[in-house]
């Protein structure tokens, strides 16, 4: 298993992937990128950030690092700003497929099977005649002419 930490800053354009091997070990670095972008900020005046950071602090005290970043990632003193960082973990599983092809089920799209194609048509006609002159082969001997050319059956 292999787990991603991603980092938005969309202040500056950055899209940052670090991949780890465990959950904990990507997490304590998204944390550690969190309290960092948190500390860089200078308006600890702010009514909002300091509910934040106090809410955050208590879940890292906790050892709730996913609630913590979720609650940064949520916040309207992040939201709102004109520099809001985004931080997630992600499980990167790798996914393994067969070798064998794959089919669409043709039960359930008649199109895609010619026998079927040709054993049901629209409004119950048959394709039993090809254009002497076009050659179109969705034709019907009940028709009078075909619908393509014009030519009579």
């Amino acid at each position: 298993m292999v787990w991603v930490v991603e980092r938005s800053d969309l202040n500056n354009y950055e899209y940052n992937v670090s991949a780890w091997l465990s959950e904990a070990d990507a997490l304590k670095h998204a944390v550690h990128e969190m309290v960092s972008h948190i500390n860089k900020i200078y308006h600890y005046e702010d009514a909002d950030l300091i509910d934040t950071i106090k809410e955050i602090d208590e879940l890292l005290q906790a050892k709730q690092q996913r609630a913590a970043l979720d609650i940064w990632n949520d916040c309207s003193y992040n939201v709102d700003q004109s520099s809001p960082v985004y931080l997630s973990v992600i499980d990167y599983s790798t996914k393994v497929y067969s070798s064998g092809p794959t089919a669409f089920n043709k039960k359930k799209y008649p199109f895609l099977d010619p026998a079927a194609q040709a054993a049901t048509s629209t409004n119950g006609m048959v394709n039993n005649h090809t254009c002497i002159l076009c050659g179109n082969t969705k034709l019907n001997r009940s028709e009078k002419s075909c619908w393509s050319c014009g030519t009579p059956i």
